[in-house]
């Protein structure tokens, strides 16, 4: 029971990084489509835009993009619903 603690406790983020971490499971599961993912999370588009700057998710994006063999652009429509 110990050995459990001490693992829940190792990884006990921050806020910051509880937010980030939720933004982009948001985003991910939403297709990163920022309204669909605004809405879920009842912020403002322009919130998520912001939030996906401060923890530069874009990166991440393109790297999923990449290694899920989706291939093409790694953009899409922020409207399609």
């Amino acid at each position: 029971m110990a050995g459990f603690a001490e693992r829940l406790i190792a990884d006990r983020p921050d806020m910051e990084e509880l937010q980030r971490r939720y933004v982009l499971l948001t985003l991910q599961e939403n297709g990163w489509n920022q309204r669909r993912a605004a809405a879920v999370l009842h912020l403002d588009r322009r919130t998520i835009q912001r939030l996906i700057a401060r923890y530069k998710l874009n990166g991440a994006r393109e790297i999923e993009d990449k290694t899920e063999g989706r291939g093409g652009s790694a953009e899409k429509p922020l409207d399609s619903v």
